[in-house]
């Protein structure tokens, strides 16, 4: 029941972020992600927090690599921290001061919560919040099973004619950033009349026949766009789908995250063809349909007043009226790939893109958050 803040919106004035941490928090939450200690801000909290005795509780990300007693010593520290824009010392907060309290963060001493990856995206990141909910009121902790059991929606949500957003699954900044757009259009998807909204990502056992439900049944689709999702077939063949029924109203929003690259000339001429020999000139069609739509950039890095104002953007872009039962041909029978074949492609096809799918990497957007008398997340 604690009010929080995007701590980023006050990275300008470290001296009153520092104040937070040292008269208003209970709790510091460490989001530990690739680049977590080496962001002097980051740092910073931790120093504090450690120094005024704060409570803590760092939560382990898979991007996270432990960095050895001697990285974090007093006399290698600020090497470590080679990212660092500018000089702690000038905060009070010298080399022994971060080095115990690096020592600190990562010792025995703290309760840690470790990132469930065995739930899908952002029930992972929701896992996180229970889990540190159970620490710091000392309940028992759920299991992955109990959590997922509660947590997951199911495919018959879509014929509710909701706003489906997808994203790749495999990516913390993708999912992330799904969830905070759902969380941000949800109001006002709701007093707009339409039934909900959907993360199709989290449902659980989808495959192409889903796929081609999508945009007969959903009145909007928002597809996330990260730094695996051009390689990432599941995503290829929804915007094949989308763009397929975009004629009959269907509102299809792109939506780039800051890791996301445009397609270039070559992975239309070589990507495409050898991985999808059969369905490469169907795609390449969709997509650059699709590309000539004008994307909204969502900067998960960003404030929340960024957010916002980013959110807003996205609903606007949405179809207000549903009209259920419609219909278009999909990619599959447009290619004239029977129904056995198509699945059997798209088994081979995913088994493959979901072992090399790059994730972006959660370290590399970072954001802070507290809470007055609360608790405040450092990412």
């Amino acid at each position: 029941g604690k009010a929080c803040f995007i701590d980023s919106d006050h990275l300008a004035n470290l001296d009153g972020l520092f104040d937070i941490v040292r008269s208003k928090i209970q709790y510091l939450i460490v989001f530990m992600t690739s680049d977590t200690l080496k962001r002097p801000w980051c740092a910073g909290e931790v120093t504090v927090a450690h120094s005024t005795h704060k409570r803590a509780i760092p939560v382990y990300t898979p991007s996270f690599e432990k960095p050895s007693d001697d990285e974090i010593s007093a006399t290698q520290i600020l090497r470590y921290m080679a990212k660092a824009e500018f000089d702690l010392s000038d905060y009070g907060l010298g080399e022994e001061a971060l080095a115990e309290a690096f020592q600190w963060i990562l010792g025995d001493s703290l309760p840690i919560v470790t990132m469930r990856t065995t739930l899908a995206s952002r029930l992972s990141l929701v896992g996180v919040v229970e889990d540190c909910t159970d620490v710091s009121t000392r309940t028992k902790t759920r299991t992955k099973s109990e959590a997922k059991t509660s947590l997951v929606t199911t495919i018959q949500e879509l014929s509710n004619g909701n706003v489906v957003i997808a994203a790749d699954p495999a990516d913390d900044e993708a999912c992330a950033g799904a969830g905070i757009v759902m969380l941000l259009i949800s109001q006002r998807v709701v007093e707009a009349g339409i039934r909900g909204v959907t993360l199709l990502h989290e449902l659980p056992d989808l495959d192409v026949a889903d796929l081609e439900e999508v945009p007969m049944r959903a009145q909007s689709v928002i597809i996330v766009l990260s730094e695996g999702s051009m390689k990432l077939d599941m995503q290829l063949y929804l915007i094949a789908e989308t763009m397929k029924a975009s004629d009959t109203g269907i509102s299809v929003v792109p939506l780039t995250l800051p890791s996301f690259r445009f397609p270039t000339q070559s992975y239309f001429l070589e990507y495409l063809p050898q991985r999808f020999p059969e369905e490469a000139a169907l795609l390449e069609s969709s997509l650059k349909a699709f590309f000539k739509r004008i994307a909204v950039q969502f900067a998960t890095h960003s404030s929340i007043q960024v957010l916002e104002a980013q959110a807003v953007i996205i609903f606007d872009r949405l179809d207000k009226k549903y009209v259920a039962g419609k219909s278009a041909k999909s990619i599959r029978e447009i290619s004239g790939t029977k129904s056995d074949e198509w699945g059997s492609q798209m088994n081979v096809h995913s088994s493959r893109s979901s072992k090399g799918v790059p994730a972006s990497g959660a370290g590399d957007n970072d954001s802070d958050a507290a809470s007055d008398s609360g608790s405040l997340t450092s990412f």
